[in-house]
This record gives structure tokens, C-alpha cells and sequence, in this order.
């Protein structure tokens, strides 16, 4: 059975579950992503919107569980007004799955003209301010416990590259002369990584946040965050009208600095390393599909790098 035919028949065995044990009607599957289980839009016995993460296979249980670690951990930090209300779990014949309300299109899909994507981003810039204010503690240990892990995350997707040969092995070796400590503050506040256009819904004058990646810490630096969404929606989506010119995001960044107390080498080497992890990551999804923008990617993930190590 090839990939793509076992992809349509497990997607008939998920809609058949949804449709006999949770008596829902299915829309759509409405995910596209290049990882991560499928979603499916629903109408659930009462007439609402709902969506459904769920997915047959090895990888269904420790997905949902690391989605679910994140949800509590992020309420724990202190920003449960980006958490997605009524969640709920689901038992199956492979683990569990995740029903959510529906939030409508994610940013990257609602931001389909400049000025959609500039009430979009204020939207964001706003809340994602308050989130750091709200979640901000003096707390060194945290805040370089967050440096840490963005840098090991860089390093273990480029470890990805270089075992393709997208990238070459001395690559290794710039990330390890990465000091966190150099780079790192005082201040620590809510660090979510993979924050990316496809996982944040305004809804209603706020975002929501889903899909949370299982982290070591989400007390540390939310500015490789920031720097993930931001190279995603500019450099790779291409979202009309973001850039700095229209947004002046750069502006939000600069705020955030001042919140963690941290110096302008340390904010710009934050921004940096977030832009190496999405790099990193958006080419090595891209290594088999694209090869061509998987090897762009990973040299602008490099540069990134090589940036950080020459501040």
C-alpha cells in the first residue's frame, strides 16, 4: 500500500469513528500541514463547530499527549487567555484525540490581503504584549533555561539536515560555540515555541494558540517565538503585506526587549536563533518534496546562526 493510498483509508476509518462514537457530522479535513496528525471540521450533536485532532498509527498517542502536556503548561505560566476554551479528550482505538471549538481560519489562511493581515497583526501584537507583561518574573535560571532549549532545538533539526546532506557537518560545530549565556536576561515570561502562523487564530479581538509542541520549559524567552511566526509569515508563507516596512514589527520586538531587560545584542541574537529554528525546520520538511528550497532554507538557517556567533 503506498503512503498516499493508506492516508485516504486511514482517513475513512477516522471519519467512520467520529461518525458512529461522537454522532458528529465531518466537513472537511482541514489541516495541510507537512507534520502532525490530521484535523477534521465537524458538527457536533448540538449544531456547533467543532474540530477533531485525531489520527490512526504508532505516533497518535504521544502527539496528542505532548499537545495535551502543552495546553496545561502553558495555563500553569500564566497565559490561559491564548489557550483555547472547552477542550476536550477523546478515547479511541489508538490513544485519544483532541476536540476543540472551532476557531475559524488560522492566520496564515485569514490574512489573504494586506489589510486583513494588518488587522490580523495588530490583533497580535497587542495580546502578545499583555501575555509577556502578564507572565513576566525576575527568574535568570528560567529565562537561560529557555536559551538552552531554542539552541537545542536548532541544533537537533540541523543534526536532521546534515544527516540528508542538505547541510554540512561543520554546521554542528557554530551551534555548539552558541554561549546561552551570553544571550540570555534576567527576565524570564512564557516561551511557546513552534508559534507559527498556522497554529494562531484571532478570534473575537484575541489569539489562540494550539498544537503546542512538549517542552522542557514554557517559563524562558518568548522572542525565538516571535522570530518563528515572523519568518514563517515573511520569508516562507509570504503572507501579503507582512514586512517590516507595512508592520513595523520590529517595534514589538524592541518592547518585548525591554520587558526581559535584556540588551539590544541579546534581543537581536534571540531574533536570530528563532529564525535559524524555523529555517532549520521548514527545510527539513522540505527534503524530499523540495529539495531546492530545503537546501535555501538551510543556508538561511545557517546564516542565522553564524549571525549569532559573530554579535
Amino acid at each position: 500500500m503506498t503512503e498516499s493510498t493508506k492516508t485516504i483509508v486511514d482517513n475513512e476509518i477516522i471519519k467512520d469513528f467520529i461518525i458512529t462514537n461522537l454522532d458528529y457530522i465531518v466537513l472537511e479535513k482541514i489541516n495541510e500541514g507537512h507534520m502532525g496528525l490530521p484535523i477534521f471540521r465537524c458538527i457536533d450533536d448540538s449544531g456547533g463547530l467543532r474540530v477533531i485532532k485525531i489520527g490512526v498509527g504508532a505516533q497518535v498517542k504521544q502527539e496528542i499527549d505532548d499537545n495535551l502536556h502543552g495546553y496545561t503548561s502553558i495555563v500553569a505560566a500564566g497565559a490561559e487567555m491564548i489557550v483555547p476554551e472547552n477542550i476536550k479528550t477523546i478515547d479511541t482505538p489508538w490513544g485519544r484525540a483532541i476536540d476543540l471549538p472551532d476557531l475559524g481560519q488560522d492566520f496564515t489562511k485569514s490574512s489573504t490581503t494586506e489589510s486583513k493581515t494588518r488587522k490580523n497583526y495588530e490583533v497580535l501584537d497587542r495580546i502578545f504584549l499583555d501575555v509577556i507583561k502578564k507572565t513576566r518574573v525576575h527568574d535568570r535560571e528560567s529565562h537561560l533555561k529557555g536559551v538552552v532549549e531554542a539552541v537545542s532545538q536548532v541544533q537537533k533539526w540541523s543534526s536532521q539536515l546534515i544527516d540528508s546532506g542538505i547541510a554540512t557537518a561543520d554546521l554542528n560545530e557554530i551551534i555548539v560555540a552558541i554561549d546561552p549565556h551570553v544571550i540570555s536576561g534576567t527576565v524570564a515570561s512564557v516561551m511557546i515555541l513552534d508559534f507559527t502562523p498556522d497554529n494562531i487564530f484571532i478570534n473575537n479581538g484575541s489569539i489562540k494558540f494550539i498544537d503546542p509542541w512538549r517542552q522542557k520549559n514554557y517559563l524562558g524567552t518568548p522572542l525565538p517565538a516571535l522570530a518563528q511566526f515572523i519568518t514563517l509569515a515573511e520569508s516562507v508563507y509570504k503572507i501579503p503585506g507582512f514586512n517590516e516596512e507595512a508592520l513595523n514589527y520590529s517595534e514589538l520586538v524592541q518592547n518585548i526587549g525591554k520587558e526581559l531587560e535584556l540588551n539590544p545584542q541579546a534581543v537581536a541574537a534571540q531574533v536570530y536563533l528563532g529564525r535559524a529554528l524555523q529555517f532549520s525546520l521548514s527545510s527539513y520538511v522540505r527534503i524530499s518534496s523540495n529539495p531546492e528550497f530545503s537546501r535555501k532554507y538551510a543556508k538561511l538557517s545557517r546564516e542565522n546562526i553564524e549571525k549569532i556567533t559573530h554579535l
